[in-house]
């Protein structure tokens, strides 16, 4: 389990015709001159590494942020509302969840494009969020589900909204 992390960690401090060589031998003179080197020259100098790592960190923090405020309040509804549309959007879920990304690729970059959206963050997170948000709705209807609905129940004798029950009683 432990194999691919000592690779790459005694790889890192290997010189280049140390990596060459054995794979799993220790480095003979440690050097931390590719970790720097891959720091200033990642991706080909198009982008530093630091550049990468922020554009990451963005990404994945707003996207998570997004499916919260979103996947949480529509799960929410799907778990305890009982129409019949809201057992049909809670079964879309599961044919989103299982289609295959590959042949909308082509439409979504054309959907990018024309609002200038492609190669941009915001149409990264777009896309991220697009793509996960039936996932989030399913897990959530499906964890809301199994809480028991005493608690909401007494809070809404007290009064709160739905929303006020979500955030401070459901989502905690």
């Amino acid at each position: 389990v432990l194999a691919p992390v000592y690779f790459v960690v005694t790889t890192a401090f290997k010189t280049p015709a140390e990596a060459a060589g054995s794979s799993f031998a220790p480095p003979s003179s440690p050097t931390a001159a590719n970790l720097s080197q891959a720091w200033e020259q990642a991706g080909g100098g198009t982008v530093s590494f630091g550049q990468a790592l922020f554009n990451s960190v963005l990404t994945t923090g707003a996207v998570v942020l997004l499916l919260v405020l979103t996947a949480a309040p529509a799960g929410y509804a799907l778990a305890r509302r009982t129409s019949r549309l809201s057992g049909l959007l809670s079964g879309l879920c599961m044919p989103a969840m299982i289609m295959p990304v590959q042949p909308g690729v082509i439409p979504l970059y054309v959907c990018l494009v024309d609002p200038g959206l492609a190669g941009t963050r915001v149409g990264l997170i777009l896309v991220y969020l697009g793509l996960q948000t039936p996932l989030a709705v399913f897990l959530y209807a499906g964890f809301i589900r199994g809480l028991p609905t005493a608690y909401e129940e007494a809070a809404r004798v007290d009064g709160a909204s739905s929303l006020r029950i979500l955030a401070q009683i459901v989502f905690p």
